[in-house]
């Protein structure tokens, strides 16, 4: 199991058969999905979140800026990589 934490507040740890994704958040307020209008331009994340995953939450950063971690988990199906390859030309 490798963490990988690219230079922006996010990580993710691929499984066989899952991929889990943390990202730091300054707001310390526990997440709420919205209730967007037909027309908002915001409030869908958690939505699109809880659609796509198995399971997600947060919990307090254990960081000095203080804010929260919200995580996911993705299940990948057997035999699914993830991986993509190039079209051939």
């Amino acid at each position: 199991m490798t963490w990988t934490w690219p230079s922006w507040p996010c990580g993710y740890c691929w499984r066989p058969g899952s991929l889990f994704v943390e990202v730091w958040d300054r707001d310390p307020s526990p997440p709420v999905p919205g209730s967007p209008g037909d027309f908002d331009e915001s409030g869908r994340g958690l939505t699109l979140v809880t659609a796509l995953t198995e399971m997600w939450g947060a919990y307090p950063a254990d960081t000095t800026a203080g804010g929260k971690v919200v995580w996911a988990e993705i299940n990948i199906p057997a035999g699914r990589t993830g991986v993509r390859q190039r079209p051939a030309r």
